[in-house]
């Protein structure tokens, strides 16, 4: 996956974990790595970059808010349920743009939203990632290219740091998830943002990663990608609709939209833990084209 250009970032990355594990080379790294769940995780994480920040790409965030949110919410006027992965969350800036944005600065009636059946997931192959992300935790510096309504309706300050309000947390589910592997996911996606990953991927993998987006997603849903100007035109020959299209006009009634094993109420009594967290029992994804 990675071009002969990268390997000095991979040394730099890789040599202390190589240190560290008591490995006299490299190439005894790699072999420890694909026998040690750990160490291969660590590797993992070394080599992830998470840069990302608040409202990154507003333009996506006021498409979203313009064109896409009042047909999600006509949607759930309807009786109909709201499904949307952040795929590549990193420290969850992405996602809690998308929140925030979903849920709108009038917090009396985002709260009265928020208690709709409304579901997000947000992904990401780096565990410490993951662990930022849910603890909902920043810099209010860094919150500060969130549109200040939306920062006053959905974030708790706390000295020089805020938290994301409680009810916009309730909303999300953090898995850890390898984009490339297995997705145990059922059910369809509304909304799919996808924008800073895929720029470390080459273009057949972008391509497959986009058909199984289409693929999980519902008849009419959006897909976000910062990369999709600069892509080939058939990489996006399998979505129906993305990046600057809405829902609008769209089927909203496809049969795999109840995102079975993803999106089932939290709490019911008779319901398998895993499957409320986001994840079909012991599942594998569809088989794929």
């Amino acid at each position: 996956m990675l071009p002969p250009g990268k390997a000095m970032l991979v040394y730099s990355r890789l040599a202390p974990l190589v240190r560290d594990s008591g490995c006299q080379t490299f190439g005894a790294y790699v072999l420890r790595i694909r026998e040690d769940a750990a160490e291969r995780t660590k590797a993992i994480c070394a080599l992830t970059t998470n840069h990302t920040f608040f409202y990154r790409e507003a333009h996506h965030f006021e498409h979203f808010a313009q064109e896409v949110r009042p047909h999600l919410i006509e949607k759930l006027d309807r009786g109909g349920k709201v499904r949307i992965w952040s795929a590549g969350c990193s420290s969850g800036e992405e996602v809690w743009s998308l929140v925030m944005t979903l849920l709108g600065a009038d917090r009396s009636e985002g709260l009265k939203l928020a208690r709709r059946d409304i579901r997000v997931l947000a992904s990401d192959i780096a565990t410490h990632a993951i662990t930022k992300a849910q603890a909902a935790r920043y810099r209010q510096e860094d919150l500060k290219p969130v549109p200040e309504p939306l920062r006053r309706a959905w974030t708790v300050p706390d000295g020089q740091d805020a938290t994301i309000a409680p009810e916009a947390q309730a909303l999300l589910r953090f898995r850890h998830l390898n984009l490339l592997g297995d997705w145990p996911m059922a059910g369809a996606f509304d909304v799919i943002f996808c924008r800073n990953v895929m720029i470390y991927f080459d273009n057949p993998t972008k391509e497959r990663l986009v058909a199984r987006f289409a693929e999980s997603s519902c008849a009419a849903a959006t897909f976000t990608s910062a990369t999709a100007s600069g892509s080939p035109a058939r990489l996006w020959k399998n979505w129906r609709t993305w990046d600057q299209r809405s829902i609008r006009g769209g089927r909203h009634d496809d049969p795999r939209g109840d995102c079975r094993g993803f999106a089932h109420d939290a709490g019911h009594p008779d319901e398998p833990a895993v499957e409320r967290a986001g994840y079909r029992s012991g599942g594998r994804s569809r088989q794929r084209r």
